[in-house]
């Protein structure tokens, strides 16, 4: 990695600007009041630095540390330290070649940069390896849903300038909380010279024992931003404005299926998904405001996956996941059911960020239901049906297909045995309007 800087040799030593130099490590430190005043963070949000020129003060991460006359001056509205001194304040040394017009930075712990080369080196190697654990037991802590509880938040600010969007403040903000006795979640993300960039509301409940909305008993239902399911042929899972309802147990899903993965991602940002500690993707595109792992194979018992997000200054943060997954049975006479419909990749205030670029179908309703029967301690029975407009009208003309087990229909059984789990016999056959298969592949 390489940049140009300006410094100065005098007789005291070469002077490096500091504002320079943290923009080049990727530091959060700026430079202010005319180049007499620097604060901000390096590698962690609690190692902070304070220089004021103005009251010869120098603090590091909380205490104060000596600086002389001669060490630090300002000049055209930057801050210039002697090189020296940078060791004092980050634990990097900065060598100064006169002769080659060079500085080499040598540093002691791993900067953002270096981070941030590791994660791309670990995205080219990324592969997944089958991993299994025992499931393990929590115990369970009731929690009543009010009617409004002061929500949980967290604000992040940046400054950023690239040659794309210029110079510019972003601002995400998460809030979570209870409304109406149901569980609201909102992300909104700004910027200063565009507005509203990315925006995801959510309003629902979730319940273990599945008992919500009376005769259809939910384990869980949605509304505002939500994702559907994917079905074992057909429509792959999206997500946008709609609705979900289900009375699928919560975070099991069988060995046969796979799992998308969605969620917000700041500009500048990277995620990288963890699954039982195994690093098995990774990305820093987002697709319209939001990171999207899909068709994510899950391996047999307790999956857990990791998240974990890097800002461009060397902020962090995780997010955990936990699924347990079965062998695709059901007990007998089980019924599970899950239906939802969602307008493709449209947010519920129809944001769209200044790198907006529509998906195939952008703005399209898709309908997907999904249901499955237990009818013998070894056989499980699965039926979906799913509708979509292209045209992205409701009243248009939609396009339907309903999986049945007769002929005359496109049918999809999913059988689950207990015998060859780590194998997939695929099977189509075809006959004058129908269709069999073991396992279909979601279409996009």
């Amino acid at each position: 990695m390489a940049d140009t800087i300006t410094g100065y040799g005098l007789r005291q030593g070469v002077y490096l600007p500091l504002g320079a130099i943290a923009r080049f490590l990727d530091l959060a430190i700026a430079v202010s009041d005319d180049g007499h005043y620097a604060s901000g963070w390096f590698l962690a949000q609690r190692r902070t630095l304070t220089l004021n020129l103005r009251e010869r003060k120098l603090t590091v991460e909380g205490r104060e540390v000596a600086l002389g006359t001669g060490d630090a001056v300002a000049y055209q509205g930057e801050l210039y330290l002697r090189a020296a001194r940078f060791a004092d304040i980050m634990p990097l040394g900065l060598m100064v070649n006169l002769h080659e017009q060079t500085v080499t930075v040598k540093t002691c712990e791993p900067f953002p940069y270096e981070q941030r080369a590791a994660r791309e080196a670990a995205r080219d190697r990324v592969g997944s390896r089958s991993s299994s654990q025992p499931e393990k037991h929590w115990p369970r802590e009731n929690l009543p849903y009010a009617a409004f509880s002061i929500p949980i938040g967290e604000l992040e600010t940046r400054a950023i300038s690239d040659t794309s969007l210029g110079a510019r403040i972003e601002n995400d903000l998460r809030l979570a909380g209870d409304v109406g006795f149901m569980t609201g979640r909102v992300f909104l993300s700004t910027a200063s010279n565009y507005g509203l960039t990315a925006a995801r509301i959510e309003l629902g409940r979730r319940d273990p024992d599945a008992d919500l909305l009376g005769p259809l008993h939910a384990s869980e239902f949605q509304m505002g931003d939500v994702s559907t399911v994917s079905l074992p042929m057909g429509l792959r899972s999206t997500s946008g404005r709609g609705a979900f309802v289900t009375n699928a147990p919560l975070s099991r899903v069988s060995v046969f299926d796979t799992i998308d993965l969605r969620g917000a991602l700041p500009d500048g940002y990277d995620v990288e998904l963890y699954r039982n500690d195994t690093l098995i993707g990774s990305t820093n595109t987002p697709v319209n405001g939001q990171y999207q792992f899909l068709a994510v194979p899950v391996d047999f018992g307790l999956n857990v996956f990791r998240l974990v997000f890097y800002g461009p200054q060397g902020q962090r943060r995780e997010e955990v996941r936990q699924i347990s997954v079965g062998d695709g049975r059901i007990p007998k006479g089980q019924f599970i059911y899950t239906a939802g419909v969602a307008q493709k990749d449209v947010d519920l205030l129809g944001v769209k960020g200044p790198n907006f670029n529509p998906t195939a179908d952008y703005g399209a309703w898709r309908a997907i239901a999904l249901a499955q029967y237990g009818l013998s301690p070894a056989f499980t029975g699965t039926l979906g049906a799913r509708g979509f407009n292209p045209a992205g009208s409701i009243a248009g003309r939609a396009m339907r297909a309903c999986a049945r087990g007769w002929p005359a229909w496109r049918s999809s059984w999913i059988w689950a045995r207990k015998v060859a789990l780590a194998q997939m016999v695929r099977a189509r056959r075809q006959r004058s309007g129908w269709a069999a298969s073991s396992r279909g592949s979601p279409m996009c």
